[in-house]
């Protein structure tokens, strides 16, 4: 199984923003060799970006847990969160 999603990220700044990292992970789960991780090498002032990917998961995991469990897209530069959102899969056919 596999799920697809997308990511806008906006600077709405004055200034270009260098070393943004976004996360993509499932909630509670730290070593998942299925977290995605994505680097931006610069973002210009007033500009956006759109990160298209999917997320690998098993059959078993996907029917048995899943379902119970929330993704977590975290935009960090450096070591400060800039933005968390949360995808609760229970909640979408």
């Amino acid at each position: 199984m596999a799920l697809d999603f997308n990511v806008t990220i906006v600077n709405t700044g004055i200034s270009d923003i260098e070393g943004l990292t976004l996360e993509i992970r499932r909630l509670n789960v730290d070593e998942d060799p299925y977290n995605i991780t994505r680097s931006l090498d610069i973002l210009p002032a007033r500009e956006k970006t759109e990160i298209y990917d999917h997320i690998f998961l098993g059959m078993t995991f996907y029917f048995d847990e899943f379902i119970n469990r929330s993704l977590v897209a975290t935009l960090r530069l450096g070591d400060v969160v800039l933005d968390v959102r949360h995808l609760l899969p229970g909640q979408y056919p």
